[in-house]
């Protein structure tokens, strides 16, 4: 409002201006859940002017890519290696609409795969005082080593070896339990 004091009425002037706040930068983010041979894994985006989209999303080991997924709406990677090192990378191009065109902005995430479980397993061979042992196991990562082999009879220890599996004077016609320990670690 002014008055010029020139014996007119007050007069109003005004001025209206429209400027628009730049567009916020996205942000993403990343997670993986390994398992043995597989990893699941979550990416957050965080884009509140819905200014791009995730334009690709890659599977490194060491720094040779693996793979690249064709469908960025997966979030898992299967057939992988286990006890292994691998890295996640994943692209997300935007345009703030600012005159800089497109950018891209990267997360990733390294993970090892878990060691595989072992599987145990034994051959038997009996005479009518013994049994021999022959323990049978698969551990690809080496993530245990064979503890026992345990000889039962109606559910009782009768004697438990750590070497030399052979379980020796034992009654004839007799129906004998054999349990092969395998202790083992697969996670961290």
């Amino acid at each position: 409002i002014y008055n010029l004091n020139d014996g007119g009425r007050n007069q109003t002037l005004s001025v209206t201006k429209t400027q628009v706040t730049m567009k916020s930068k996205p942000e993403i983010s990343l997670t993986a859940n390994p398992a043995a041979n597989k990893v699941l894994f979550n990416v957050k985006v965080s884009d509140i002017n819905n200014t791009g989209n995730i334009s690709s999303i890659e599977l490194y080991q060491d720094r040779n890519l693996v793979v690249a997924l064709e469908d960025v709406t997966i979030r898992t990677f299967e057939n992988l290696l286990s006890n292994t090192t691998y890295k996640i990378v994943v692209t997300y191009t935007y345009d703030l609409e600012n005159g800089e065109g497109s950018k891209e902005l990267q997360s990733s995430t390294t993970f090892t795969t878990l060691k595989q479980v072992p599987l145990v397993d034994a051959n038997l061979t009996s005479t009518k005082t013994s049994i021999t042992v022959t323990p049978i196991v698969t551990d690809v990562d080496k993530a245990g080593s064979l503890s026992a082999i345990e000889l039962y009879l109606n559910g009782s220890l009768v004697e438990s070896l750590d070497t030399n599996f052979v379980f020796e004077n034992l009654l004839s016609d007799n129906d004998y339990q054999v349990k092969v320990i395998y202790e083992y670690t697969v996670g961290g």
